[in-house]
């Protein structure tokens, strides 16, 4: 990419320099993410100052104002304002308040309905603020949304929801969920305690004979409380039904023995 430099900036060769107050990081900050300013002739292909490989070197660079780790801090530029990492980010170009154009951000990585997700759920998490694919990369001002190291990678993201997204799916085959479809209940995923009858018959196994005599989830989902409130979010939407049958019941090959919900079943298959 060519040399671009900010308004009232123009090459040495015309002595300048940047405009008063530019080092402040609300100036210089949005130029350098959305790929409206080239810093590197400057200050050095790594922004550390004094490269040799620049146009027109100073030694300069952001080391010189940034305390140590900066390069590794994701909240210097984005996130920080709900949680303590690097999510939810706002808009790249700083609009749209803490949570941007995505509020789920942060349900997905603090853990409320499954585990505490890292960012490459939905995207490659740079090493640092250099690293490929980040800031300086071949698609100035767009945050790459890419599910290749998540549990879903056959995700597809259309800026307006998930689709063939396994998170999303009903545990048999895969979902999709909009940024209109939220906040999302048991049911916005797969038929929930409240669903009915119509849409339980479309569970695995006899999952229909068992709500329609009113028995709670609990019974053999532990990690959900009497109500259909998630207990234990690390084993939720983890690709891996938690199962946990009452004592009194043995399961071999499909098939129920033991008393259960005042009904003796006598290797009753699923």
């Amino acid at each position: 990419m060519g040399a671009l430099f900010a308004a009232g900036c123009t090459p040495p060769e015309a002595p300048t320099f940047h405009p008063i107050g530019y080092a402040a990081p609300s100036v210089h900050a949005a130029p350098f993410k959305l790929q409206q300013v080239d810093c590197r002739p400057c200050h050095g292909a790594d922004l550390a100052g004094g490269a040799p490989a620049g146009e027109w070197p100073t030694d300069v660079g952001c080391d010189s104002c940034h305390d140590d780790g900066w390069r590794q801090d994701c909240t210097l530029c984005h996130g920080g304002d709900e949680t303590e990492g690097g999510a939810p980010p706002r808009d790249i170009d700083g609009r749209g308040g803490p949570d941007g154009t995505f509020a789920p951000h942060t349900t997905h990585v603090t853990g409320t309905v499954h585990a505490e997700w890292d960012c490459t759920q939905c995207h490659v998490q740079p090493e640092d603020v250099l690293s490929d694919g980040h800031v300086l990369d071949d698609t100035p001002g767009r945050a790459e949304v890419l599910f290749d190291a998540g549990q879903s990678p056959q995700t597809v993201w259309d800026s307006v929801g998930c689709s063939n997204n396994a998170c999303h799916g009903d545990g048999l085959s895969e979902g999709q969920v909009l940024l209109s479809d939220a906040p999302l209940t048991c049911d916005g995923c797969h038929p929930g305690p409240e669903s009915l009858a119509t849409d339980q018959s479309d569970m695995s196994g006899d999952h229909l004979q068992h709500t329609m005599h009113g028995i709670p989830c609990s019974w053999c989902h532990p990690n959900v409380d009497p109500q259909g409130e998630i207990i234990d979010p690390t084993t939720h939407v983890d690709l891996a039904p938690t199962v946990g049958m009452p004592e009194s019941i043995t399961v071999d090959s499909g098939h129920c023995s033991g008393l259960c919900h005042e009904y003796q079943h006598f290797s009753i298959s699923w």
